[in-house]
């Protein structure tokens, strides 16, 4: 449940940054969604480099999952790792 909710707010998230990148939102709040989409963005590429080099022994990764890490992050590479845990 805890994981569905943090999908969910992930995504709100982004549509958010989406809204600021096209100046949706009013200035001050503009700039600090702006920035922080470029900082949640950097730790999600830092997670993709993982998944693809310490982790690749434990996961398979196919670009599909590139992708979701990309959008979710943790969310989405949690419930793969726990799944290879013996």
């Amino acid at each position: 449940m805890l994981m569905k909710a943090g999908r969910i707010g992930t995504l709100i998230f982004w549509m958010i940054v989406a809204a600021a990148l096209i100046g949706l939102l009013p200035g001050g709040l503009n700039a600090l969604m702006k920035n922080l989409g470029i900082l949640v963005g950097l730790a999600h590429l830092a997670e993709v480099g993982l998944m693809y080099t310490i982790l690749s022994d434990r996961i398979k990764a196919t670009p599909k999952d590139a992708l979701m890490v990309m959008i979710y992050g943790a969310f989405y590479l949690k419930p793969k790792l726990d799944a290879t845990r013996a």
